[in-house]
This record gives structure tokens, sequence and C-alpha cells, in this order.
């Protein structure tokens, strides 16, 4: 199924789907039903960040916990493209920090056994 351009935009500017995003569960991924309705799919921020934080890496915590604050803003801001720079930015910090560091991360550890990824 193709995807029209002008449904995905009148969709997008469309309450329902709008509150989707604007919504404090992160949007993981977005089908398209055979009727051309989105039917997202979500999950909350901590469940979708839980293997960072399992890994116990300070440095990691921190900058996760900045690109929580700076992703709270632009989703209270409606998507202000002046807040985007600093999202992005704490994104990309926060890769960073996890492909810098694998070599120093130990997994938190859930009673005596290791805590799983999911």
């Amino acid at each position: 199924m193709t995807i029209n351009t002008r449904q995905v935009l009148r969709d997008f500017r469309s309450a329902r789907l709008r509150s989707v995003f604007e919504a404090p569960a992160l949007t993981t991924r977005l089908d398209l039903s055979c009727g051309g309705i989105f039917v997202p799919q979500t999950r909350s921020w901590a469940d979708y960040w839980r293997p960072v934080t399992r890994l116990g890496h300070p440095r990691m915590d921190r900058a996760l916990r900045q690109l929580g604050d700076a992703w709270q803003k632009y989703v209270a801001s409606s998507f202000d493209p002046s807040l985007m720079r600093e999202y992005c930015f704490r994104y990309f910090s926060l890769l960073d920090e996890v492909l810098s560091a694998p070599d120093k991360v130990a997994p938190r550890r859930c009673g005596s056994e290791p805590c799983r990824p999911y």
C-alpha cells in the first residue's frame, strides 16, 4: 500500500493522531490499516529506555535524564522547531555515551540474577 502524502498531513493535523505524539509515551511504530487509518504502537518512556538504565552507568543515566527533559519540553511545545536542536543534541549525546562505554558497563543485577534487557 502506498502512502498518500496529503492523507498523512491531514491525519497528522487531526486531533486523534496528533494526541498520540503529544502523549507522555513514545510512539515506537505507526502502522497503516487497510482502511487507511494510522494505528500507533506506544511504550512508556521508562519501559522503552529500561535496557539503558539497567546498564548502571552514571554518565548514561545523566544523558538519558537530559534527553527526557528535552523530549518533554519539545512535546509540550507542540514540537516547536526551536527546541528540535536541543532534543536531537541530547539524543545523540546519549548515543555517544552508549557507544563509547561498552567496556565500562556492568549490567545492574535484579536480586541474584542479571536484569534482562526486555
